[in-house]
């Protein structure tokens, strides 16, 4: 047949696959690049050269997964970024000198969310990883604020400028005024409703022998005569005024002239003496 040799096909180059160079080459995954024939020993052009990914804020995936040379394709996130698409991004922070802003963020490293609160403004408290403002509840009677303090000058919840009626500041609640009762004695025998007291222990009405004075109770002053005489000195009548003793006048029946003024315990008439 006239032939004293034959041609073969160039096999595709290294990191290409294919069958041949004239059928083709391809870069395996992993690798870019271009394979084509030529002429001229080594009868192709180009190569396929590895793809190196990057990953800004984490680690680069290698190999087959990094598909493309440049691309970014992340296998994971560094400490204070966080996954989006193939990327990481850094948790953002913004801050304010009022508000529940951030007074302070974290340290980028350790931040978990965007707006991640290291300190909180006046007036505000972290609760997890954010600023929450204090609450303050009023109402128009019980122990609720009336007023509350100012939202900056707040350093917990329902912290009161004011109380209702009824009420008074104790620290930075509301404090109910206490009235104690009882069937005996000075305590009241009734107190005088909630919203009208501004004191503790403020009554209105007393026991047998007090009187009301003032919202308190006071022993109560009773005046009796009597033209009983005494036993022991003819022609002397006596007065006495009950006050927890025996407050004594004797008078001369016959003249209408006094003794001297005497204070004894509660006793029979004829222990008492001028």
């Amino acid at each position: 047949p006239f032939l004293t040799s034959s041609c073969s096909a160039v096999a595709c180059p290294a990191n290409a696959v294919g069958t041949s160079i004239p059928t083709g080459c391809s870069c395996t995954p992993g690798f870019s690049g271009s394979v084509s024939g030529i002429t001229s020993s080594p009868f192709f052009s180009g190569s396929c050269a590895q793809n190196v990914c990057q990953c800004p804020g984490g680690t680069a995936v290698t190999g087959s997964s990094c598909t493309s040379d440049g691309a970014v394709i992340c296998t994971g996130c560094s400490p204070g970024y966080y996954a989006t698409g193939t990327a990481c991004l850094a948790y953002s922070c913004t801050t304010s000198s009022s508000g529940t802003n951030c007074l302070t963020c974290m340290a980028k490293s350790l931040r978990v969310v965007n707006n991640h609160c290291q300190a909180c403004n006046p007036g505000y408290y972290i609760s997890s990883t954010s600023c929450v403002a204090y609450t303050c509840t009023t109402s128009s009677s019980g122990s609720n604020c009336r007023t509350c303090v100012s939202q900056t000058s707040r350093t917990g919840n329902n912290q009161c400028a004011s109380c209702n009626s009824g009420y008074y500041p104790s620290g930075s609640s509301c404090v109910a005024y206490s009235c104690t009762t009882s069937s005996l004695g000075s305590s009241c025998q009734t107190c005088v409703s909630q919203s009208s007291r501004t004191a503790n222990n403020q009554c209105a009405s007393c026991n047998s022998g007090y009187r009301l004075s003032s919202n308190s109770c006071q022993l109560t002053t009773t005046t009796t005569t009597t033209t009983q005489r005494l036993n022991t000195y003819t022609n002397y009548d006596y007065t006495f005024i009950h006050r927890g003793y025996w407050n004594v006048w004797l008078t001369n029946a016959s003249t209408g002239a006094s003794t001297s003024f005497t204070q004894l315990p509660q006793a029979s008439g004829k222990d008492y003496q001028p």
